[in-house]
């Protein structure tokens, strides 16, 4: 499978194995992405790379995404909370981008093979990866699961054919199928409760019931995504609270999603609401 790259006006297919990146700078060699001041290009900057490359044109500040995931963890940090990010690949998977945050530690999160592979291909490991989705194929499940990457759970018959796979996987000392559970957020959250176990049904506790019982899937997460562009920290306190819940029986960690510009006071506030409940083989929570 390819991907199609625009390059000078023209567009190809590239092969997979063709997107190739020298692996970026850790944080240590731009002290400069620190500086909250003035990230952004001038105008005058600005209509330079237009009289050269035309219009429309996408710009990206490298040194404002590396000083934004750092504020981001450093936010966390302070309230003593152990935190992972975890760039989401669909909001934009340009290739140079996503090696900028990797080499800003942030994990890779896909929803599809054809991310996954992306993420493989820019150098990221298998366990700092999160797979996500409502629809990622047996054929990307498999591959992400035989390679130790974390793949969350959308729903029962995702799971029926993942305990499947663990059983035709299972042999002496293997290691089980890395794995976590979305939880619905429930019928508040709109369109977006439809997706994930629901709780009140019953779902998490039977999908919960299956997993201890079978010797091929480690539970490490329960997941929930409670909708897009959501910046009122009520939402996120929301969302530990309910996996809280759905977690006591066992003291798993949680994990979300973040709009990616809150910072601040919305962000202060939502590091003092969320409360999360850590495993001792885990220890941290994904953002």
């Amino acid at each position: 499978s390819g991907r199609r790259q625009h390059i000078g006006g023209d567009s190809r297919e590239v092969p997979m194995s063709e997107i190739t990146l020298r692996p970026r700078p850790g944080p240590e060699a731009h002290p400069e992405a620190s500086e909250s001041a003035s990230l952004g290009a001038s105008a005058a900057e600005l209509r330079a790379l237009l009289g050269v490359h035309g219009s429309p044109l996408f710009v990206l500040s490298e040194a404002m995404l590396r000083c934004r995931i750092r504020e981001m963890g450093a936010a966390f940090a302070e309230a003593g909370l152990g935190v992972d990010t975890a760039y989401s690949y669909k909001t934009n998977y340009l290739p140079a981008l996503c090696a900028i945050l990797h080499g800003e530690g942030a994990f890779a999160e896909v929803v599809s093979g054809v991310e996954y592979r992306l993420a493989r291909a820019l150098g990221c490991a298998p366990a700092r990866i999160v797979f996500n989705g409502p629809h990622k194929g047996r054929e990307a499940l498999a591959l992400a699961l035989g390679e130790g990457a974390l793949v969350n759970i959308d729903g029962a018959d995702e799971l029926d054919s993942v305990a499947a796979l663990a059983r035709q996987a299972v042999r002496p000392g293997s290691a089980p199928f890395r794995i976590g559970l979305r939880v619905s957020p429930g019928a508040g959250a709109g369109p977006w409760a439809r997706y994930g176990l629901r709780r009140e049904g019953g779902d998490v506790a039977a999908a919960l019931a299956l997993i201890a019982g079978h010797p091929g899937l480690r539970l490490e997460m329960l997941h929930v995504h409670a909708g897009t562009d959501r910046r009122a920290p009520a939402a996120y306190a929301e969302a530990a609270r309910m996996l809280a819940e759905a977690s006591r029986p066992l003291a798993l960690a949680g994990g979300g999603a973040f709009f990616g510009q809150l910072f601040g006071a919305e962000l202060a506030q939502i590091k003092e609401r969320i409360v999360v409940a850590q495993h001792p083989k885990i220890g941290r929570a994904h953002v």
